[in-house]
C-alpha cells in the first residue's frame, strides 16, 4: 500500500511530482497540526513505504523503523483515535 497517498494532506512539504503536501522521502518532517511544538514525533518515510519515527526532543536519540504495512496500520490508528486517551 502507498503510505504517502494515506498522509496526503497531513504533512508540511511537497513532493515535486504530486500536489498534495507531504514532504519528499527521506527527510524528517513533523505534522502540521503540531503547532511547531517540541513534544510531537517525527517522520522520515522510506523509499520501500516504510518509516523512520523519532522523538522531535531527542531527534540524536534511538529511531524506531516501521515497514510498510506496520506505518500504515499505525496511521490507519492514529486517524481512527485507537490512541487517544
Amino acid at each position: 500500500m502507498d503510505t504517502t497517498r494515506q498522509v496526503k494532506g497531513t504533512f508540511k512539504g511537497a513532493h515535486p511530482d504530486d500536489d498534495a503536501t507531504w514532504p519528499p522521502i527521506g527527510r524528517w518532517f513533523k505534522s502540521s497540526d503540531s503547532g511547531g511544538g517540541a513534544e510531537c514525533l517525527e517522520v522520515m518515510l522510506l523509499d520501500d513505504g516504510g518509516a523512520h519515527v523519532r522523538d522531535s526532543k531527542n531527534p540524536d536519540g534511538p529511531v524506531l523503523t516501521f515497514t510498510d504495512a506496520e506505518f500504515t496500520a499505525f496511521v490507519r490508528g492514529a486517524k481512527n483515535g485507537e490512541f487517544d486517551r
